[in-house]
């Protein structure tokens, strides 16, 4: 019996005979189909290794997959034939894979001063928590795992996404209107009507100078 494995362990069964470009198993149906690419992430890919009964007969380093990825074709039987393939990735490939980790590491103060180097929303991506992705010149970041939807835009959607607004320590932002994801923390300073002011609570999300919020934000003379 011959197998991929994949960096995290996963063992993928495979046809006999297989080359890098040409990898051969079956799934059952369209929703292990699913599953078993989900398990083809970048990550996993960055170490393979295929084995022969207890041997092991290649073993490779930052692998990508071929296009298109698979070919899939329906059996007698029911169960499907998958058929991809991988190949090394290219330097460029390898320089954006390190930066879209790197990036995954920074504060939000410290992603708001490199937000060009976060990918843009688009509708038809999957999205997890915790990711940043620009919109509209602006950076946001998820709040729960969703695929996304073309009326579903960061903009437009607060339950899913919060626009990240404090910038490095020493820099002080335009004041912009928050909501109940993502308010001002006490001690954040902002800019508003010509003015400095301080928030003096946490889940601050009440405009600065307006009536009724002496109590919300002080005035930084």
């Amino acid at each position: 019996m011959e197998k991929l494995i994949l960096k995290d362990g996963t063992e993928i069964t495979i046809e006999p005979g297989a080359s890098l470009g040409i990898i051969e198993t079956v799934v059952q149906d369209y929703l292990s189909l699913a599953a078993f690419a989900a398990c083809l992430t970048p990550d996993n890919l960055s170490h393979v290794q295929f084995l022969s009964g207890d041997i092991i007969t290649g073993v490779y380093d930052d692998m990508t997959l071929c296009e298109p990825h698979f070919a899939v074709t329906r059996q007698a039987d029911g169960t499907l034939q998958v058929i991809f393939g991988l190949r090394e990735q290219t330097e460029q490939e390898r320089a954006q894979e390190s930066i879209k980790t790197a990036i995954t590491y920074l504060t939000d103060d410290q992603a708001l001063t490199v937000q060009e180097l976060y990918p843009t929303w688009l509708p038809s991506r999957s999205y997890n928590a915790g990711e940043r992705y620009r919109y509209n010149g602006a950076l946001y970041k998820c709040l729960q795992d969703h695929n996304g939807q073309a009326d579903w835009t960061p903009d437009a959607a607060p339950s899913l996404w919060a626009r990240v607004l404090i910038a490095e320590p020493d820099v002080v932002p335009v004041w912009i209107q928050p909501d109940s994801t993502n308010p001002y923390s006490k001690g954040d300073r902002v800019m508003h009507s010509g003015k400095q002011w301080e928030s003096l609570i946490d889940g601050n999300v009440w405009e600065p100078g307006t009536a009724g919020t002496e109590t919300l934000w002080k005035e930084i003379e």
